[in-house]
Order: structure tokens, then sequence, then C-alpha cells
């Protein structure tokens, strides 16, 4: 069975071995594989670009702190670093800086493996570095042993001290970033451009070489006559107009900043002075509303940021040591990742790039990953909990029929509502995790479910808050909607669920506002509150299950039960909040667009099941008493604790009907079902499981019909039965 990165192949001993369903299950392993691979290799890709920009981040730091010329020697190293760190295998790399000259231009060579400018390189090799650098284009010579293009393979080895089989050179506007390797063909198009994505870097740092040159010309050209202060003057605006093109070309956000200190010479604000067109677009902040004018003014709220940008930066202008780091931006609303630096006292300067969209795919992942463990352990959780309570209800169901006693009934009624509320715990913890049965969608008028769920809940929001002294206001604005597809039950529960956090969100009082209005393909629905508000780190963590910032207040179900039915309808849920101000959820409903026929045909109440001969595999004793107590007065029961039991005890007509349970030592209860039915085509089949299993699970296919664990009602098995011996009872007559 093919698949993204390989194939996946089962085999048998015997011919015809597999038939469509066998295909169909395997089809569907085969695209999960398919998946995982893809996600696997997009997982290498986004780590090798964080690696990437790290690396680019790295290199740039050390263009940015370049106070003289020697300095390149610590730009070359960390680009050399980089690439290793990108994942490059390359034994060499230099730089070949050409320099305007009369005639030729003048060429230098630079080995970073060496740190040193290579004295007397042959004129052979400048002028392929000429050649190279005038033509703007990466020149890759995959084999010099194969092919020597220029002719250059004696110069390179007499250069470096070895031979090289491959090299390139990256051309940019001061020269040519030049890797190679003792191997053939080293590099692939990713290295490229990542050489390429270095280069870039580079011609920043030797364009800033030039501009500390120019300014060392020009401090002493200060010192000379009149006429020579004219000329420095000249260049001086020459130097301001490149450096004015690099800083608004950069992709990367820049910034110049003047610290406000308060008297006791603590960082209090500070002053925009100016900023690139790439500040503009990753803030969307307009230029003309900042240059002159304070932060705290510009960007109201920003010294209450958890980040304290104000802080960092202060740190920065009173050190004097650069800082690179990743951060969030509550004024904003995004992250950003930041190198900040002093260039003149009393100042900062920032570089900095929106990497909003990298956060959210590592925040996704993140919570993918925690509600996929705590799937798994729910799922196993809920089933031995639900085998426990099956133990509970039962009995105390039995205890009620067979006794008068009144205060053994009030005792017995006790026991059964905490049974009960024990199993919809477990329901809701299923929910939670997504890993309940998904029920049949239905449509639903969202707009009346609101106002139904503020009635339902008004003794909350209304009467507790004014008996604390408090006022909480509810308020609608309801647009024009057509009914949104879901479960009526789970979305009054939703509501519930949104308005109760509103209202534990504003302990003195305020405003609720449920808000609807047609979407692109959905509805929109937008619950506001004026509470506390949420900072970043309890926004990241909000829908996870048993996450509360409420201490002995509700488990921290609530809303991660309310992401998860609103995920299982196909819809989407966010949130966006300011502490001190409030909080919004905002829902992305699908709209109902086709109607669902009903699931199952309802249980005929009162039905009881005639005589008959029943096998109960399950290896929980507990199960096994209830399922004897209950099935054994009127029919012939037998147990099998095991699949393999099962199977062994199995013969044509000795069962009418067999019970099994899904985790079964040995073999699973689907597996079970289909032998049995292979040995009595006639026999029916009910799979009794604690498992919450969806409805397109595969093993369902198996049975005839399913009993869920534990038994809410005896009535409800016993209906099952009658059902299950009736289909029993066709099937024979069929064959006969």
């Amino acid at each position: 069975m093919p698949f993204r990165g390989g194939t996946l192949t089962v085999s048998a001993i015997g011919e015809d071995a597999f038939d469509e369903q066998d295909i169909h299950i395997l089809s569907q392993f085969a695209q999960v594989m398919s998946e995982g691979h893809q996600r696997l290799e997009e997982i290498a890709r986004s780590q090798r670009q964080a690696r990437l920009r790290d690396a680019v981040a790295g290199v740039r730091e050390q263009v940015w702190g370049m106070e003289v010329e020697r300095d390149l020697v610590k730009v070359m190293k960390s680009l050399g670093e980089g690439l290793r760190a990108a994942g490059l295998q390359f034994t060499d790399c230099g730089l070949n800086l050409v320099t305007p000259f009369e005639g030729l231009p003048m060429v230098r060579f630079y080995a970073a493996e060496q740190e040193a400018w290579i004295a007397g390189g042959s004129e052979h090799g400048a002028d392929v570095v000429r050649q190279i650098w005038s033509s703007g284009t990466v020149a890759y010579r995959r084999d010099l042993q194969r092919e020597d293009l220029y002719g250059e393979a004696g110069q390179i080895e007499h250069s470096l001290g070895h031979a090289v089989r491959s090299v390139v050179d990256v051309p940019f506007p001061h020269g040519t970033l030049a890797v190679n390797s003792t191997l053939p063909d080293a590099f692939d198009a990713e290295d490229l451009e990542i050489i390429e994505a270095m280069t870039q870097v580079l011609s920043e740092g030797v364009t800033r070489m030039g501009d500390l040159q120019a300014l060392q010309q020009r401090n002493r050209a200060l010192e000379e006559e009149v006429q020579a202060r004219r000329q420095t003057e000249e260049a001086l605006v020459v130097s301001e107009s490149r450096y004015r093109s690099l800083f608004d070309s950069m992709e990367n956000g820049c910034a110049l900043h003047e610290m406000v200190l308060d008297d006791a010479g603590e960082p209090v604000d500070y002053v925009f002075l100016e900023v690139n067109d790439a500040f503009e677009r990753h803030t969307t902040l307009r230029r003309q509303d900042l240059i002159g004018r304070r932060a705290t003014a510009a960007l109201p709220g920003i010294e209450r940021d958890p980040a304290d940008w104000i802080g960092t930066y202060g740190a920065v202008v009173r050190t004097g040591k650069s800082t690179a780091f990743e951060n969030y931006s509550d004024v904003l609303g995004k992250w950003f990742s930041v190198i900040a630096y002093r260039p003149a006292d009393g100042q900062f300067a920032v570089v900095f790039t929106d990497i909003t969209d990298r956060k959210r795919m590592e925040q996704e992942l993140v919570a993918s990953h925690r509600l996929r463990a705590m799937g798994e352990l729910s799922a196993g959780v809920s089933h031995n909990l639900n085998n426990i309570l099956t133990g509970v209800l039962a009995p105390v169901q039995f205890l009620q029929m067979i006794t008068d006693d009144a205060e053994i009934l009030e005792l017995a009624a006790e026991i059964e509502t905490s049974g009960k509320r024990a199993t919809e715990i477990v329901q809701r913890l299923n929910r939670a995790v997504r890993q309940g049965p998904e029920k049949k969608l239905v449509g639903i008028q969202l707009n009346e479910c609101i106002v139904e769920a503020i009635e339902m809940t008004r003794p909350r929001w209304k009467d507790e808050a004014e008996a604390r002294g408090c006022q909480i206001r509810v308020f609608t604005e309801f647009g024009d909607i057509a009914p949104i597809q879901g479960s009526s039950g789970e979305l009054n529960e939703v509501l519930s669920n949104l308005l109760f956090n509103a209202v534990d969100a504003m302990p003195q009082g305020g405003q609720i506002t449920f808000r609807t209005r047609r979407g692109a393909g959905c509805t929109i629905l937008e619950v506001e509150d004026t509470g506390v508000g949420m900072d970043a780190a309890t926004r990241q963590r909000v829908f996870e299950p048993f996450f509360t910032t409420k201490a002995d207040v509700g488990s921290g179900l609530g809303l991660s039960t309310a992401y998860g039915s609103v995920k299982q309808w196909g819809g989407e849920m966010a949130v966006v909040s300011t502490p001190g101000v409030g909080t919004t959820f905002s829902l992305r409903l699908p709209v109902w667009a086709h109607s669902t026929p009903n699931s199952a045909e309802p249980a005929q109440e009162g039905a009881q099941a005639p005589p008959s001969t029943i096998l109960v595999v399950e290896d929980d004793e507990v199960v096994c008493r209830v399922l004897d107590r209950l099935l054994g007065l009127v029919n012939r029961v037998d147990f099998s604790h095991t699949g393999q039991e099962a199977t062994q005890r199995m013969a044509p007509g000795k069962y009418d009907i067999a019970l099994i349970d899904l985790g079964l030592p040995g073999l699973p209860g689907d597996q079970v079902a289909d032998q049995l039915r292979k040995v009595d085509p006639t026999i029916a089949t009910v799979l009794i499981t604690g498992w919450s299993l969806p409805d397109d699970d595969p093993r369902l296919a198996s049975f005839d019909f399913r009993l869920q664990k534990p038994f809410g009602e005896l009535e409800e098995v016993q209906a099952t039965l009658a059902r299950t011996a009736s289909l029993h009872e066709a099937r024979v007559q069929d064959v006969t």
C-alpha cells in the first residue's frame, strides 16, 4: 500500500487473504502514515529554517556590533558557525572583497578558517572573482576534477594547502562569498539558499565596514583644512544616503530611540527617533504617528505590558550590552524576534521580525501533543472507571427492584445519584479531549439557544451576583443568521460554560455581551466580558483540560469541553484578552446545510428478550457478576475471560448471543466477534465496552449492537438484548 515516503506491506500465507474491508483498513493506515511522514518532513523543514534564522540573527548581531574593520573576523567566524549549524558540510569559507580602483577592481581574499587576509593571491584567482562578481550570478562548480571551468583547481590548492572538489561563489555588491568542500557535489539547492541568505547578511556587514571606514576618514579630515572638511561633509552625505537606502530596504523592522529616565536614573519611557518601512509593515503603525512621540503616548498600555519592553531596553542603554530575545507584545498582539543594541549614549536601536505565525504553529503543535497525551490517558482512565461504575450502578438498580425498605431505597438513590454524577464527569472528560463518540448533528437556531441559556443561568449571573453586592448585566446583539450545525445539548453546555467563565472573571460585576453575525461560510458568535482579562501565558493554556486559575472553583474542564465540542462540529474557537480590560471568545460555527437521519431506532419500552443461550466474553469480574445477575434468571449464560477461551468454546448452534468486551487479553473483542461469526453466522453480537469510540471506528463493524458502560438503565440492557435475540432468530430463519 503506497504512502508518502514508502509503502506499507502486509503479507499472508494463504491465497485471497485480504478482502475489501482489509484493503480499506490498510489504506487508512497508509493515509495515517503518509500524514505522519509529511508532518515529520514539515517539522524537519521548520527546524532547519529555525536554525537558519538563529544563524542569520547571530551573524547580523555581529554585523551591528562592528566598530572597526578587524571586527570582520567575528562576523566571518559567526558566519562559518552559522553555516555549520544550518547543516552544511563544507571545508572552507572565505570572503573575496572587490574594491573599485583605477582600471581593474582590486580583489582581496579573506580565509575564515585561517582568520586572516591571504597575501599574494594569484592574479588568475582575482580574475575569476571579478568575472563571477560582475556577472551577478551564483557560480557553483560541482566537481573541479571532472570539469575545471575557470582553470582554478591548482591555484586554490596552492592558496589553501589542500585540494578541493566543489566550490560555490555567491556574488554581492562588494565581492563574493566562497564556500568549498573536498567532496564533489557537496551542496544541494537548499544549501545554496542558505549560503545566499548568509551572503545577504555579509553584504550588510561589508557595507557597515565601509561606513565605519568612511567615518574614520571623516574624523581625520576634520583636523585638516576647510577644503578637506568640505569634502568629508560631502562623503558623509553619500554615506547617509547609502545608510538610508539600506535602512528602508531591509526586510527586518528597524527603529532608533532615545531612552527617557526619571530623577533616579531609572528608565520610564522612550522616544521614537526613526523607523524604517519594514517597521510599519510589521507593526501596522505609521511613521508619522511615532516620530518624536513617547512610547507610552503612541502605544498606550506599554508600561504595563508583561514583556517589560521599557525595562529591557533600559538595560541595553545602561550596560551597552546587546541582547537578542523573543517576546509577545500585548499592545500589538504579536510575537517578535528582537535584537537590541546601543548605538550611542542614551539611545538604543532595535532590529526585529514578526514571528507570530511561527509561534502560533509552535503553540498549536504543543497543544496538539498535550491533548493527544491527555486523550490517551483519559481513554484508559474512563474505560476503567466505566467498568467500576458498572459495578456500582447496576447492583443499586437490582437493590431498588428487590426491596421496599424506605431507608435502603433512600441510600440506594444517593449511591445512584453519585454514580451518575461520576459517569457525567467521565463523559465530560471524554468530550474535553475529543475522545467521545460524535453525536448526530442537527440544525440549531443559535439566537434562540443563547436566549434560553441566559435565562437558565440567570440565578448564577444575576441572583448570586446581587447577593454579593455587585451587578452583572447581560446584553445580546443578534444578527440575521442561518441555523448552525451542532448538538443542542452540547451547545447549551458551551454557552453556559462561556457565560460562567465570564461571570467568574468579573468578581466586582460588569457586562457580558453575546453577538452573532454572518461570516464567510459560517456563523460567528462572540462572547465579550469586561472582566479582569488574561495574560499571554493564561491565553496559551485556556483550552487545556483541567487548567484553571480559579482555586477551589470548577474542574478546569468547562472551556476545554466547549473547545472540543466546537471542533467536533467542524467549527473554530479562539480567544482575545487584555489584562484589566476584558476577554472575547470568538466561535466560527458551521452553517446547517442538510438533514441527518436518525442514528438508531429507539428501544421499545418494556421489551423483553426470549430465553437465550448467551456467551459473555469479559475479563472484569465485577462486570461478569452484574451480567450474571441480570441475564442468568431466564437465560443460560457462559462466561469466558479471554478471546482464545471464547473461540475454543464456540460451536455451531451452541450460542444465540455473544456479549463481548473490546479490550481483552490476547485477542481483541472485534477479532473475537469475527471468529465467532465464522463458526456460526447466525450468532448476534453485542459490544460491551467502557471505551468511548467514535461512530466511524472500523471495529464497530464487527458487532451488531453496542452497550456503553456503565449501563445507565437496566431496561436499556434488556431492550438491547431483545433486539439482539430478534436478530438471531431472523438469521436462523434465513438459513433454514
